[in-house]
């Protein structure tokens, strides 16, 4: 005899005796967790920035941070014929070098021409001439607007001085002018390979 029942199987009114009951296992409920993202790819690792050497130009060519410029000018009256007059004289401090960059000479009044010869500028290092500086026939540059020259460097304890000689101009009252610009830097700032 059966027994009707609202419910589905398992409830069985028949009876158990000789029955095999099976088990059904349960599924898990879902999960209300989004499903894993896929893995992202290891980010790159940087290379190391490579170095770069920045080259340094020498003391006397560009002034260093640690120059210290000089300017001097100075007018004297024109010496009598046949005898020379300083017009500039200093001496590189002890611990320095330096460079001379601009160049000034002039000669105020009259009685004179550019390049005759008449008057004679010179720059001298300690007892000596400089190189190309041993006989200025004019000027290069007013001391208020010097010429820019290729370096002149000057060495520690030097004695530079910029004289005139008076070869043939008589004197009346004329002036000659001079200017030396440029800088002095510590000496070991020097290149390692610079002769000096």
């Amino acid at each position: 005899m059966y027994i009707h029942s609202p419910y589905p199987p398992p409830y069985d009114a028949r009876p158990h005796h000789n029955r095999t009951v099976s088990v059904v296992p349960a599924r898990p409920a879902p999960s209300s967790l989004p499903p894993p993202s896929p893995a992202r790819p290891a980010a790159p690792v940087a290379e190391p920035a490579a170095t770069v050497a920045i080259a340094t130009r020498p003391p006397w060519i560009e002034e260093p941070g640690s120059g210290e410029p000089f300017n001097y000018v100075n007018y004297v009256a024109l010496p009598a014929i046949g005898t020379t007059a300083v017009i500039l004289d200093f001496t590189v401090p002890e611990g320095r070098n330096g460079v001379i960059k601009w160049i000034g000479n002039n000669f105020v009044g009259g009685g004179w021409v550019e390049g005759t010869g008449a008057v004679v500028w010179r720059i001298l290092r300690d007892d000596g001439f400089i190189k190309n500086h041993e006989n200025l026939l004019g000027s290069l540059g007013n001391p208020d607007e010097p010429s820019e020259t290729a370096p002149i460097r000057i060495f520690e304890n030097e004695r530079i001085r910029l004289v005139i000689d008076n070869i043939a101009v008589i004197v009346a009252v004329q002036l000659a002018g001079g200017r030396l610009s440029g800088w002095f830097y510590p000496r070991d700032e020097e290149p390692e390979e610079t002769w000096l």
